[in-house]
């Protein structure tokens, strides 16, 4: 039986398979929808067979339980970055966005590049739970800001001073339950990966927040071979604009990783320039040669990843001596 690579696309309550097979020369496309749940799983298997290697995007929480229960089936389970899903498709120029659609472009995504793909593995419960954290933190971060700024604008009329008590507590709240999830999750990153947060807290203003963090997003930097790769996927690597003599655009970071950690990282750049003299020598630097302020902070931030990863790939604290 030929192996066949098998795309899911899940939501919360149902997902979508495909794959391709081939007879005497011509391929036919097998689809399914299934139930979100282990009876689902069981019918996806029996479907799929044993030659299976299924393939899926990260949707937050909802792929978990599928990749889990594959991978206690001894399946290679695959789990994508969505960009890379997304940009597959647009180079295949697919216009179609729905469920049957997306399984097909994954299950052609795995097929096409059978041998560069890692395969998925499960994580602890601890590292699961703290991970968990981040993300409701991320959200929690969110609305607390969104209360801040309308707090500012209830300030300016005497009429919202009523909204104004209830959301000044609503803010208290919140804040006291963002610093105890805070706590917890470091103390969980401790455990996990003690030696990475040690190492990753000796370089001056990076936090155990931020530390947390970023441990936690890239499992101790392990899917990483270069600084240049961590950047990217926290969408820290600066993006040029340019083309001949008529189109010179502001140069900008890529955006395109996580909000939440790049905010962190942006925050330590600007205690950098009090706490760490060698940061501080980069952006005096950057600005005397004519870089924008706000540009010169994230190239900081940018150093401080890059310095973050060679700390903790050497497994060697940081000194003065060898950031200079």
């Amino acid at each position: 039986m030929q192996e066949i690579h098998v795309g899911i696309d899940i939501s919360k309550l149902t997902f979508h398979s495909a794959y391709k097979v081939c007879n005497d020369g011509k391929y036919r496309s097998e689809e399914r929808e299934f139930k979100n749940n282990e009876v689902g799983y069981k019918e996806l298997v029996l479907w799929a067979g044993p030659k299976a290697h299924f393939i899926m995007e990260a949707t937050g929480l909802y792929h978990v339980n599928t990749a889990m229960y594959l991978h206690e089936k001894s399946y290679t389970v695959y789990v994508a970055n969505p960009l890379k899903i997304r940009r597959f498709s647009q180079m295949q120029f697919r216009r179609s966005k729905a469920d049957k659609a997306d399984a097909r472009v994954e299950s052609e995504f795995s097929e096409m590049n059978k041998g560069r793909l890692t395969a998925w593995m499960p994580t602890t419960k601890n590292l699961a739970k703290a991970r968990s954290l981040l993300t409701a933190l991320k959200l929690l971060r969110t609305q607390n800001t969104a209360k801040k700024n309308a707090i500012q604008a209830l300030q300016l009329t005497p009429d919202g001073m009523e909204a104004l008590t209830q959301l000044k507590a609503l803010q208290k709240s919140e804040q006291t339950t963002i610093l105890s999830m805070e706590r917890e999750m470091i103390d969980l990153v401790c455990v996990s990966h003690a030696e990475e947060f040690n190492l990753a807290q000796t370089i001056p203003s990076i936090g155990p927040k931020t530390a947390a963090a970023v441990i936690l997003a890239t499992d101790g930097l392990k899917s990483f071979d270069t600084s240049r790769q961590l950047c990217a996927y926290f969408g820290m690597s600066p993006r040029q604009y340019q083309s001949g003599t008529s189109v010179n655009g502001k140069g900008h970071i890529c955006k395109m990783g996580n909000p939440y950690i790049r905010s962190l990282l942006y925050i330590c750049a600007v205690s950098s320039l009090r706490f760490n003299k060698t940061c501080r020598a980069f952006y005096d630097s950057l600005v005397e040669r004519g870089k924008a302020k706000k540009l010169a902070l994230n190239a900081v931030a940018n150093k401080l990843l890059r310095t973050l990863f060679a700390v903790v790939k050497n497994k060697k604290s940081w000194s003065i001596e060898g950031a200079l």
